[in-house]
């Protein structure tokens, strides 16, 4: 028992409170029960929501009515309705430390990791910075920033029209280093 975090590129994440957080390959699953809605994306960038009947060769998907699907089928799961507060979850955390003596130490830390799934694509948002002073010289200061957007076409196919990263470390005499793309990805296994 537990909750289905997202079902994505064949990899299930469950989070139960006996086992915490499970990353599970999809072919080893063979059931799946849900009391709560769920948001289905299907191939033919179909999208379903209700609750979930999957085994081993079937998914059901109930609502008002009940749909049925292959389970070849199935892109991703992803919990709740279709609100644009469903896709997003997120996690930031800050640090500080104050050290007194002999040396004065100050330390400043920061990261945070912002994501938003939906049944046909992903964003993702990550910082992570850290500035120290040492009496009254500073010994670090760095940040970087990366970011990504996927869109998934089918099982195999997906494209990211977007992707960068953004770096500034005064140490390394880096003043801003960036670095955008996209791309395009086929899964072969």
């Amino acid at each position: 028992r537990g909750e289905i975090e997202v079902l994505r590129s064949d990899m299930l994440e469950f989070d139960s409170k006996e086992l915490d957080l499970l990353k599970i390959d999809w072919e080893d699953v063979t059931d799946v029960r849900t009391t709560r809605s769920m948001t289905v994306g299907l191939t033919g960038r179909r999208v379903y929501t209700g609750t979930l009947l999957i085994s081993k060769d079937e998914v059901s998907v109930g609502g008002e009515t009940v749909q049925r699907f292959g389970r070849e089928e199935l892109l991703a799961i992803i919990p709740g309705v279709p609100r644009e507060a469903n896709y997003w979850s997120g996690k930031v955390s800050l640090g500080s430390s104050v050290r007194r003596g002999n040396t004065n130490q100050t330390d400043f830390n920061s990261d945070f990791h912002i994501l938003r799934r939906t049944p046909d694509s992903r964003a993702e948002l990550k910082y992570n910075g850290a500035y120290t002073r040492v009496s009254s010289t500073e010994t670090s200061n760095y940040h970087r920033l990366d970011g990504k957007w996927d869109i998934f076409m089918s099982r195999e196919f997906y494209l990211t029209p977007l992707f960068f990263s953004a770096f500034r470390d005064r140490f390394q005499n880096i003043d801003l280093r960036f670095t955008p793309g996209a791309g395009a990805g086929y899964h072969i296994i």
